[in-house]
């Protein structure tokens, strides 16, 4: 058994305890296995293993080094001692120290040896990788002006994969290989607005240190004894060397601080230079010239920051019970239905909500579990879930963050679901989405650009923008014949065209500007306006009007999901205007609200009551309504007066509610069981007689079932 972590389960309580003041850790706690555990991370930690190889005297660092040679292969002790030069007694004594540190072990540690035999000693598994780590680096010498691209090399792919995680990129295990991580990583890295992110994820001991390396003077690097010093590191402190420890360790793995070697064996931090200045440190590509910029004079109306948020509530309400129309496909939706969609839209079309718009927001929804169903193939209807109570009380700001990067981690092309004129096959949309806002950054903000000029020089700036490989199927496929590579491009700066005048702009990070006949143009915008009106005078979140008009001056998530409850929006821009009309209070009440909710809300909202013409409007609409409140019930029938009584006294001390007619006892129960038949049939002459029955879910009777039905297969939305 060569691995570590076996080795250390097979160690007494005794043992585990020198190894832990050995290496400095400390071990809480009286179950072995937790031990085991806290020294397994320790000894498999490149900053542990630096720490004990510092404290090493030379005879011990020569006999590692002598084991690293050996690789796999045990060695006998006398073999050790010729090569070291040194008795085989005081190699024994040397190999018995390594032992009691953890480091060393002998082939059956727990067998006794058999007379006449001599040990085999190797190093554990994870022990060897490690100390040939550190063995690597010290030989390397000073590495501080090394490229981050060479320095990666000596990372392996687990550590490439963790690194690449918190730079933004999305790793697929086994469906990217090393190399297009690497290519990614390295394009992140290069962008000036990831390291701000990078930074905000530092704990707080990681935190603390990083202002000690980055700030240092002119870049160069500081010793380690020299951050030791500043933050008064007690090193003979377990606990507080181990926080330190963890610390450099965070700040290694996000690829922030570097350790290097100098000549003396001194041990010095420091930052790469393109993580230092990631703006002087573009790759060689970037030589490509920009497009030129385009005067364009004419006044935009900017895209808004939380368009999407605000268009995804909006959707929801409209899926919403009650519903003249079930909604099973928004593609086979009623014209009406869209058309009235659309007027209360953000992002909204000439008529109807713009092509793959509504797709592009189920998507998003199903990820945040708020909306489910929407399968015509078995007559399942869109229904919104419980969890958008939870999703209503965020702030715009935090569902536009969450909806963006649940955009940017799609590993579908769910901006693009509407085309039909080109597929793609094996693209990497993350990294595609990622790359494209790392590119775009280069170009001016708010300055105008032809989109087709925009979109050819992204693909002549990154062929592997899509991945590294991808396949195309277009209607204009191909349109440079025997010329993959121009193919490639045009494939590219399509799919780039099309996510910058979807996805780009539904978010408010582009413009696209139309001007007649001629090319298209795009703004990137530096800022993207914020949807929140100025604050009435009162400081009232709504005022509320005596025609039933309301200004909603300071929007939120749930006082816009509130509002389309029981108002129709009527303007979005310049400022958000609601109107509560019949029919929007109709639609209320049937979906069981009361006038006196409405009330409640709009009054505590405006901070003052309610116009008076208003109030009695809204008690007109309600009577119009003509609800009659449904509710199902069980009926209990004793035999004789006799069990009545006894039943009643049951009732009463289970604290039941019912209502005793004769022998008969009729208790109100909960509308979740199936419904019968007869009362389907009562509720369907009381609406018929203009009555609104409330209260009873519809549902079919229990023996009628709904027939299964194949589901065919779909094209993934």
């Amino acid at each position: 058994m060569r691995n570590l972590l076996g080795r250390l389960n097979a160690r007494s309580a005794e043992e585990l305890s020198r190894i832990s003041v050995a290496w400095q850790v400390p071990v809480s706690g009286s179950d072995k296995l937790g031990q085991v555990a806290q020294l397994y991370r320790a000894l498999t930690d490149p900053t542990s293993a630096r720490d004990l190889w510092s404290r090493l005297p030379a005879d011990e660092r020569a006999l590692i080094t002598l084991l690293l040679s050996a690789d796999e292969s045990a060695s006998l002790l006398a073999d050790l001692a010729a090569q070291l030069g040194q008795p085989e007694a005081d190699v024994r004594q040397i190999a018995a120290r390594l032992y009691f540190k953890g480091i060393v072990v002998r082939i059956g540690d727990d067998d006794p040896l058999p007379v006449g035999e001599a040990p085999r000693l190797f190093l554990p598994r994870e022990v060897g990788v490690l100390f040939k780590r550190v063995t690597d680096e010290i030989a390397a010498g000073d590495v501080s002006q090394t490229p981050i691209a060479v320095l990666l090399q000596s990372r392996d792919d687990r550590q490439i994969e963790e690194a690449a995680e918190h730079w933004g990129v999305r790793v697929i295990p086994g469906l990217r290989t090393r190399e297009e991580i690497l290519r990614q990583l390295l394009t992140n890295i290069g962008d000036p607005r990831r390291l701000p992110t990078v930074e905000s994820r530092l704990r707080r001991e990681a935190s603390r240190i990083w202002p000690l390396v980055r700030d240092a003077v002119d870049g160069k690097p500081v010793t380690l004894a020299e951050v030791i010093a500043s933050e008064g590191i007690v090193t003979e402190d377990p606990r507080r060397a181990q926080r330190f420890r963890d610390a450099l360790g965070e700040l290694e793995e996000k690829l922030l601080v570097w350790h290097t070697y100098k000549t003396d064996g001194s041990r010095w931090l420091f930052v790469p230079a393109e993580i230092r200045s990631p703006q002087t440190h573009t790759p060689a590509m970037l030589s490509i010239a920009l497009p030129a910029v385009v005067s364009y004079d004419a006044e935009v109306e900017p895209h808004q920051t939380h368009a999407v948020a605000w268009d995804l509530l909006t959707l929801l309400r409209a899926l919403s019970p009650p519903q003249e129309h079930r909604i099973f496909d928004v593609n086979d939706s009623p014209k009406v239905w869209l058309w009235k969609l659309n007027d209360s839209l953000w992002n909204r079309g000439a008529e109807t909500p713009p092509p793959g718009y509504l797709e592009f927001l189920i998507d998003l929804a199903r990820v945040e579990g708020v909306l489910t169903g929407g399968d015509p193939a078995i007559e399942e209807p869109f229904q919104v879930s419980p969890a958008v109570r939870s999703w209503r009380d965020r702030s715009f700001a935090d569902q536009t963050a969450r909806l963006r990067a649940t955009w940017l981690s799609s590993s579908l092309w769910i901006e693009g679901s509407d085309r039909d004129d080109i597929e793609i096959e094996g693209a990497d949309w993350p990294g595609f989405r990622l790359k494209l806002l790392a590119h775009l950054a280069l170009v001016q903000r708010n300055s105008a650009y032809a989109l087709e000029e925009v979109s050819t020089w992204l693909s002549r700036h990154d062929p592997d923008l899509l991945g590294a490989s991808f396949d195309v199927s277009s209607a204009r496929n191909p349109q440079f014949p025997n010329d993959d590579a121009a193919n490639r491009r045009a494939a590219i700066a399509e799919v780039a065209a099309q996510v910058i005048e979807t996805a780009f702009c539904w978010f408010g990070i582009a413009d696209v500007m139309l001007r007649g006949r001629d090319p298209r143009l795009v703004r990137f915008r530096l800022e993207q306006p914020e949807i929140n009106q100025p604050t009435a005078a009162s400081g009232t979140a709504l005022t509320v009007s005596p025609t039933g008009d309301i200004a909603l001056n300071s929007p939120s998530p749930l006082r816009v999901w509130s509002l389309t409850a029981f108002a129709d929006a009527k303007t979005l821009k310049p400022e958000s205007t609601f109107r509560v009309t019949e029919r929007s209070i109709s639609r209320a009440l049937q979906a069981g609200f009361e006038i006196r909710h409405v009330e409640s809300f709009l009054t505590k909202q405006s901070g003052q009551s309610l116009p008076p013409e208003f109030l009695e409007r809204l008690q007109t609409w309600s009577q119009s309504v003509r609800r009659i409140r449904v509710s199902r019930t069980l009926r209990l029938t004793a035999d004789d007066s006799e069990q009545a009584d006894q039943l009643g006294a049951l009732l009463e001390k289970m604290k039941q509610p019912s209502v005793r007619v004769g022998e008969k006892f009729f208790i109100t129960v909960e509308n979740t069981a199936e419904i019968s038949a007869a009362e389907v049939e009562l509720i369907a002459r009381l609406a018929g007689a203009g009555f609104s029955p409330q209260g009873l879910e519809s549902q079919r009777p229990a023996n009628q079932h709904r027939p299964k039905v194949a589901a065919s297969p779909q094209k993934r939305r």
